[in-house]
């Protein structure tokens, strides 16, 4: 961690562990939204994530870049992906302790927001997201109905 990095939130814990789902490769933001939400239950903000990544990459937890076609790819540092791996209980609740996670104090937003990204570009990622849960749980939605009907008709 960098000493003068900003203090983190219990916030960029989970978005670090959405960011750690992959390995430490780079993925489009769709990716870490679909991640955070399989961890967390919950679409981060626009703050969560604009305010965050920055405060995960000045700590050396998190790299941002573009792709060649302008796409804004986000991933895990190996420094990240050792925290991650760390024995003790569950993944966030370890990562958040291991960063210290600030709980009580107000976020530090010193170093601003993520450079590239837009409300828009949150939108059109959190709404890609919600299109491929629509998509892939629609036949589990009709097999559990399906299951229900007949265990409703058996004597």
């Amino acid at each position: 961690m960098i000493e003068s990095a900003p203090s983190l939130t219990a916030a960029d814990a989970w978005l670090m562990a959405a960011l750690t789902e992959s390995s430490g490769r780079l993925v489009p933001l769709q990716n870490v939204i679909h991640d955070y939400d399989w961890l967390n239950r919950a679409i981060p903000t626009f703050d969560d994530v604009s305010f965050g990544i920055p405060r995960l990459v000045a700590a050396g937890y998190a790299s941002a870049s573009e792709s060649s076609s302008g796409e804004l790819l986000l991933g895990a540092t190996p420094q990240a992906m050792r925290l991650r791996q760390s024995p003790i209980g569950h993944p966030v609740e370890a990562i958040a302790a291991a960063l210290r996670a600030n709980t009580g104090a107000a976020e530090d937003r010193s170093l601003g927001r993520l450079r590239g990204l837009t409300p828009q570009a949150l939108d059109a990622a959190v709404a890609a997201h919600g299109s491929w849960v629509h998509r892939w749980s629609r036949p589990l939605i009709f097999l559990a109905r399906l299951l229900a009907k007949r265990q409703g008709r058996r004597p």
